[in-house]
């Protein structure tokens, strides 16, 4: 298995490394946000932040930078919720669109269909990038899109995609074991959900 950490140098950038190359690097600018969304985005077991004389790595470059396709964004779209007036998601977050937020979002904002699709177009890049680097193996177009599907849904990082037994099946070569594994994440709070049921069904056979 590869060594992976995240190592934060003094010029603001995060650099995934994997056995000792730099494989990928997010920018943060000094932005806790953005501190906090490259630990959620990364494969890294261990971290570490330089002092300011330790210059940051040359950064390799990346794989096909691989996009979800049609089928998987007619998929997400069609079972995550839109709405094109901003609101409070509960927690005092100004979410609008396919759940976009950030400080472009401000009360009373009002967007159109393409305007919340191109938001989300946005927002799936970091998912894109995430499901990338964790497969080791090699996946067609239709498996990509349904494991991005279901990274966008479960979330990243140990306690979804990153950490479940349908990444490490699948990096084991097992790819019927790892599509018998969307079903599995169809709970609420311990109880089957019909939606999530349905979502999980679709995502399966759009990877098989």
């Amino acid at each position: 298995m590869p060594k992976r950490s995240l190592e934060i140098f003094s010029d603001g950038r995060a650099y995934e490394m994997k056995d000792d190359l730099a494989i990928k690097v997010t920018e943060t600018n000094g932005q806790t946000k953005a501190l906090i969304d490259a630990l959620k985005f990364s494969m890294a077991k261990t971290y570490h932040i330089h002092l300011p004389d330790k210059q940051p790595p040359d950064v390799a470059e990346r794989r096909g930078s691989k996009h979800i396709n049609q089928e998987g964004f007619k998929l997400l779209t069609a079972f995550e919720g839109c709405e094109l007036t901003a609101y409070d998601d509960g927690g005092g977050v100004l979410t609008i669109g396919y759940g976009h937020t950030g400080d472009d979002v401000f009360p009373e904002m009002t967007i159109s269909q393409k305007q919340a699709e191109d938001l989300l177009i946005g927002d799936l890049e970091k998912f894109e990038s995430y499901v990338e680097d964790a497969v080791e193996v090699e996946i067609d177009d239709n498996q990509f899109s349904a494991l991005v599907c279901f990274c966008f849904n479960v979330g990243p990082g140990t306690e979804g995609f990153g950490g479940s037994t349908l990444l490490k099946l699948l990096n084991d070569g097992d790819y019927q074991g790892a599509a018998n594994q969307f079903p599995v994440w169809n709970k609420v709070n311990g109880e089957p959900w019909p939606g999530l049921t349905r979502r999980r069904l679709a995502e399966q056979a759009l990877f098989s």
